[in-house]
């Protein structure tokens, strides 16, 4: 939460600074408030966003977007039965910088480059309507290639890297406009289980036939490409 207030009071500031370079020359500048739509659809990292676009000249924007998820705060019926619909915490934060490509039409293209970081805490447990009963155990540890079965455990993600985008800014009707994104980057991902119950290890099998995400499986640190796509909703403030 402490990380949150932080990044939270920066985007304060952001928007203070949007105020007083507007009354400097209001000609010039536009900002953009925005929140993706693609991030709330039923995943296994859901949360809400909200962004934050300035424009310093017909071709340079920079931004910053936060996300925070909780299942308490999105909801989740089969969780709260469950009795972990609290256990679920997302924290996302990615600055940007745009380069316009066409400064003349109405649907802007734009390069651009991303930092993004994400931290998320979960449990999960054995059962059949979730189907997450297992992880690897990798990185030259001691159980390097077997796998962990479980009846509950604590889950941790970290994830961070860099995006090299392609996108547009459409300004649909009255200031209110899509933002289009896909990327391709590099990133670093950290795993880790803790809190296990009822552990049993066997060797992994030759053919994997477990319904869980490889990404939520694999502990450690895993170095690799990453790609990504967004759809945003923006309100242009002026």
């Amino acid at each position: 939460m402490r990380s949150l207030k932080t990044y939270f009071y920066f985007l304060l500031l952001l928007l203070g600074f949007n105020g007083h370079a507007q009354n400097q020359d209001k000609s010039l500048n536009s900002s953009y408030v925005l929140t993706s739509v693609s991030s709330v659809i039923p995943s296994g990292s859901p949360r809400y966003t909200l962004g934050y676009l300035y424009e310093f000249n017909s071709r340079w924007q920079i931004g910053l977007e936060f996300g925070y998820g909780t299942y308490a705060f999105l909801g989740s019926d089969s969780r709260k039965r469950k009795g972990i619909e609290n256990d679920y915490k997302l924290v996302e934060w990615r600055p940007r910088i745009n380069y316009i490509l066409d400064t003349s039409s109405k649907i802007k293209p734009y390069v651009s480059s991303e930092f993004f970081y994400i931290n998320q805490k979960d449990k999960f447990i054995n059962d059949t309507e979730s189907l997450r009963n297992s992880r690897y155990i990798n990185n030259g540890l001691e159980n390097d290639g077997m796998v962990t079965f479980y009846d509950s455990a604590n889950f941790s993600r970290i994830k961070y890297g860099v995006n090299f985008n392609i996108g547009f800014l459409w300004e649909i009707w009255k200031k209110i406009g899509l933002n289009y994104n896909l990327g391709l980057g590099i990133r670093n991902r950290n795993i880790q289980y803790s809190n296990i119950t009822n552990p049993s290890m066997e060797p992994r099998p030759d053919s994997d036939s477990l319904v869980t995400p490889l990404h939520l499986l694999e502990t450690g640190n895993q170095l690799g490409a990453n790609f990504s796509f967004n759809i945003k909703l923006f309100y242009r403030l002026n």
